[in-house]
């Protein structure tokens, strides 16, 4: 009666030991890994916040040249509205004279205000020094928060103190963009200084935020070292336990810091924990029950034999639905006791598939019959060691020969009794993205070529050797000509598997291997010859990159003829640095691509004064738009056979408050070019809803009105949605609107074309086909798209009447729009023959200066009461 009751309580302290120790290991697996994670996160996060510090560190350089070359003219007010030699995402800049007085500004300041009592001004006063200085994180008496200061120093022409760029940037930048998954619900990641924490730096709950599980201070043995485990008493606002790392950024005074909360990381041990807790009660609950019944009868035996079959098949279970691979091998001994091989006695189904085999093959199989001699040699050194300890773990790469089927594996053996455990799990996929980390950071991931981080490290290197050799360096700098009609047209792709074959072809033409390739971005390539002996041989290298570039490429099934235009910088005659060579060096080439696509420009200083005056000339668009500087005015459109008011077309201007009206064909284009085109658009669709609105007021007959959009506006879905909203805002009925769109804006990618159709369509406004003919013109675009209006270019119209192969083509126009259910409306009609002409041929409408010129909206208000139009 004693015997069992005894038996029962060592059979469950055995059972509470096993699980002990389980959970012992897994919570020792679950730290480590804790730490690796922590110190891994920190290290991507440095490299990124690294390019970051350097994107600030050029900035600043760029804005003191341009400051000092302009003699210190430079109006960062300006400057903001195009987004010219400034970083957007920089909106606090500011530069003080020598007496720390405020010169200009991109944010407006009200104050009189001056930084002479300031410590970076004093050190920048009194040092003569280039480099970047970054201050401790304070609050910003301008900005009305909490800021990082980086500022430079300004000379003048005799290399004298001038004044102070100063750069400030809320510490919430550093972390906005970064990957905040792998830090859990209440994890850290933080920009921090060796004495300091910058509090507002914080990545907390996958969000950005301050305060909240704030880091104390910097612990010293962990900047730079292994990652460490961090008390939460101690170290953190919130009392939470966190597994922490310390990353320095290299050469600045900056560190990164990582912590991800202890208990989430142990969540899993947890969990494992109650589940191995209630296990293990109800095993010695079971154990004392069977322990006292078997003293009173036999049946109480079948009953304990039958609960022990089922804690063995939850154990089963459990084994089999793990994500490891468990083996138990047994230890064969030899005479002298010495291990002579193994015998696998158990594993499970995920075990047995990383050795590709059944499980039923593999029970009972031994060491020596599984393995070649090296392999099993090497294994039976490791079970030896494991016999001695207790204990093994490591990662390797499995090689060829190996019986497992995955790349990389984990494995851990735990030794116990005449038996070792051994797990196997496949890490291979955090091993790929361990390495993919890696590569990133300096490889374009479309092209495989060393990306814009790998050229900015490799320059300054380069020039160390050419400085050394006294050899002639070059960088071409290469832009793609009509790269963007490849993304409209066939889609984005096409554009990528077009940029893939640039760098091929690009590779080829490198001579040896000191020359480089790299993609900077877009359509953006620079090739460097690092060691050429004259300026003829970098223009035979050039003019054979412009030549394999003009040859056509296979994009998706047809030929695609792009070509690209090259700019060429030399070491040591036009830079004495890598930026200011990379710079001349994409200076030539914008002068390459305005004079004559598809060739190469060596650097010229007369280049760079001539972009100056194009990047003033952007500024003074930009700020037309911004000043609303633009007129409307209004050609009409008359019915043809009633010679009857139908419409009219709106038509921007530009009037300059020095220069007058500027005619479109001057402006259009550079606002195309810049981008500016979108804000134009935008400011036109608003002018004309405000326009119709007016009228409305005044009362009589409204007429439609017909608005231009560019193919960017259209591609990037802005027409629909600012459209809708100025009908909203203005009160105008959407009849009264009609959408003008070229035919290069149908070009693009065609669910995209159709979306946007289709929101215009829904709102109620009509769809002209502007100079029909003069663009990419197609019958089958023209059938699937639903479109109401075509209107026949005027190189078309001035044919009427010159012979009859015109008037035939222009019959051929009108009867496939009629066919298409569109109405035809003739432009540039200047003559009464050619009037008489388009009545004959079915034209609905006509608009030229045989009714009237564009005008403005006083003079168009009166042709609303004219009945007929007497021509």
């Amino acid at each position: 009666m004693i015997a069992w009751p005894l038996l029962s309580l060592v059979l469950s302290a055995l059972v509470c030991g096993a699980f002990y120790f389980k959970l012992s290991s897994d919570r020792k697996a679950l730290e480590e890994s804790g730490l690796k994670d922590a110190a891994l996160l920190s290290r991507a996060y440095a490299q990124q916040l690294i390019h970051t510090l350097e994107a600030i560190d050029q900035t600043s350089m760029e804005l003191r040249d341009f400051w000092e070359q302009s003699g210190g003219h430079v109006r960062l007010e300006q400057m903001r509205g195009t987004g010219s030699f400034v970083a957007q995402q920089f909106r606090y800049i500011t530069i003080f004279d020598r007496h720390g007085r405020l010169v200009t500004s991109s944010f407006p300041i009200a104050d009189k205000v001056s930084i002479e009592a300031q410590d970076f001004f004093k050190f920048h006063r009194d040092n003569n020094s280039d480099a970047l200085r970054i201050g401790a994180p304070r609050w910003g008496r301008f900005v009305k928060k909490r800021v990082i200061q980086f500022t430079r120093r300004l000379s003048d022409a005799d290399d004298r103190f001038a004044g102070v760029l100063v750069i400030a940037v809320a510490p919430e930048y550093f972390v906005q963009f970064s990957e905040a998954t792998g830090l859990g619900n209440n994890g850290l990641l933080g920009l921090v200084d060796y004495d300091s924490v910058i509090e507002s730096t914080l990545v907390v709950n996958g969000r950005e935020g301050a305060g909240h599980g704030a880091l104390v201070r910097v612990p010293a043995e962990a900047i730079g070292g292994p990652a460490v485990t961090l008390n939460g008493d101690q170290w953190f606002t919130d009392g939470r336990a966190r597994f922490f790392s310390v990353q320095p950024l290299n050469s600045y005074p900056l560190a990164v810091a990582v912590g991800i909360a202890k208990h989430e990381k142990l969540a899993p041990y947890r969990q494992a924990r109650a589940v191995y807790g209630k296990i293990a009660a109800a095993a010695v609950v079971i154990l004392m029950a069977f322990g006292f019944a078997l003293t009173y009868l036999s049946m109480r035996l079948a009953w304990r034999q039958y609960k022990a079959d089922g804690i063995r098949e939850a154990y089963r279970s459990t084994t089999e639905r793990a994500s490891e691979g468990f083996f138990m091998w047994q230890v064969i001994a030899g005479s002298r006791g010495e291990v002579v091989d193994l015998e696998l006695v158990d594993c499970n189904e995920r075990g047995a598939a990383l050795y590709q085999r059944q499980k039923g093959e593999l029970i009972g199989a031994r060491l020596s019959a599984l393995y070649q001699p090296f392999f099993f040699d090497e294994l039976l050194n490791i079970c030896r060691v494991v016999i001695a300890d207790g204990f093994y773990e490591d990662e390797f790469e499995t090689r060829h020969g190996s019986l497992v089927s995955a790349r990389w594996i984990y494995r851990k053996f735990v030794h116990s009794g005449s038996r070792i455990a051994l797990t196997l799990r496949d890490i291979t996929e955090k091993k790929q993205n361990e390495h993919d980390l890696a590569r990133l950071a300096t490889q374009d991931a479309l092209t495989g070529l060393p990306n814009r981080h790998w050229l900015t490290s490799y320059l300054p290197e380069a020039f160390a050797r050419a400085t050394a050799g006294k050899s002639i360096m070059a960088v071409l700098f290469i832009d793609l000509d009509n790269f963007k009609n490849v993304n409209d047209s066939a889609g984005h792709s096409a554009g990528d598997q077009l940029l893939r074959e640039v760098a091929i072809r690009l590779r080829a033409v490198l001579r040896q291997p000191t020359d480089h390739v790299a993609r900077l971005g877009g359509d953006e390539f620079t090739v460097v010859i690092e060691t050429a002996k004259s300026e003829e041989e970098v223009s035979h290298v050039a003019g054979r990159i412009a030549q394999i570039l003009q040859e056509p490429f296979l994009i998706s099934g047809r030929d695609v003829v792009v070509g690209g235009s090259i700019g060429i910088a030399l070491y040591p005659r036009d830079a004495s640095d890598p930026e200011t060579l990379l710079k001349s060096a994409d200076i030539a080439m914008y002068a390459a691509k305005e004079e004559k696509k598809g060739t190469y420009r060596f650097y010229s200083s007369q280049y760079y004064e001539k972009i100056r005056s194009r990047l003033r000339l952007e500024q003074a668009l930009a700020l037309a738009i911004r000043n609303d500087e633009f007129v409307m005015h209004y050609q009409p459109r008359i019915a043809t056979r009633t010679n009857k008011l139908a419409g009219m077309e709106a038509l921007v201007r530009w009037a300059h408050p020095e220069q007058g009206f500027i005619p479109p064909n001057e402006f259009i284009p550079l606002a195309e070019r810049t981008g500016l085109i979108l804000p134009l658009g935008d400011l036109v669709i608003s002018k004309v809803c405000a326009q119709l609105a007016l009228w409305q007021r005044e009362g009589g007959t409204v007429f439609p009105v017909s608005i231009n959009v560019s193919a960017r506006q259209f591609s990037e879905g802005r027409v629909s949605s600012h459209l809708a909203s100025c009908l909203a805002r203005y009160q105008v009925s959407s009849h009264l609107i009609e959408v003008e769109l070229t035919e290069s804006a149908m070009m693009g990618d065609l669910k995209t074309v159709q979306r946007e159709i289709d929101a215009l369509n829904q709102l109620g406004v009509k769809i002209h086909v502007d100079d029909f003919g003069t663009g990419y013109s197609s019958l089958s675009l023209l059938n699937q798209l639903k479109l109401d209006v075509l209107k026949i270019d005027r190189a078309f119209t001035a044919q009427l009447g010159s012979g009859r192969e015109g008037e035939i083509f222009f019959r051929a126009i009108v009867s496939m729009a009629k066919a298409l259910g569109m109405q035809v409306v003739a432009e540039g009609v200047e003559t009464k023959e050619q009037l008489a002409l388009l009545q004959t041929l079915d034209c609905d409408e006509i608009q030229g200066y045989l009714i009237s010129a564009p005008l403005q909206a006083e003079r168009m208000s009166a042709l609303f009461r004219q009945d007929i139009f007497v021509m």
